[in-house]
């Protein structure tokens, strides 16, 4: 019993340490892009702050509630599966968005959302990939 225990007990510690990397992510991404939303807006040619400012204040508090959730034991499973998802449909909106010029931004806008496009995609493949490997522990 003990061993299935502890199985459990160190699935969940990967899971939760993929929830607070992905916090970190969002909450550096998020911070950089709230202090640097006019010259960046400038870099990307966007033309106003506003965009950049309000995804940063948008993604500050969900960074929150990752961190929080890594550390309740009951919720990571469930939390990895909905941070997961929502990572996701993000590359996908990114993607779809960069082919189909939803974005007016320049080319090193572009490429700087297809770049984070690919960083969260790797964050999700290991979220979904330890999901998938501990789905007999729980």
């Amino acid at each position: 019993m003990s061993s299935m225990t502890n199985t459990i007990a160190r699935s969940t510690d990967r899971l939760a340490r993929w929830l607070r990397l992905d916090g970190a992510f969002i909450s550096v991404t998020s911070a950089a892009v709230l202090v640097g939303a006019d010259p960046l807006s400038d870099l990307f040619e966007l033309g106003s702050p506003v965009a950049l400012r309000f995804l940063g204040l948008v993604l500050l508090p969900y960074a929150g509630l990752l961190f929080y959730l890594s550390g309740r034991t009951g919720a990571v499973r469930t939390m990895t599966w909905v941070a997961a998802g929502g990572n996701l449909i993000w590359v996908l909106v990114s993607y779809i968005g960069l082919l189909l010029g939803w974005f007016p931004v320049n080319t090193a806008g572009k490429w700087t959302i297809g770049l984070l496009a690919e960083a969260i995609f790797l964050i999700a493949a290991a979220q979904v990939y330890i999901l998938w490997k501990t789905r007999h522990q729980f």
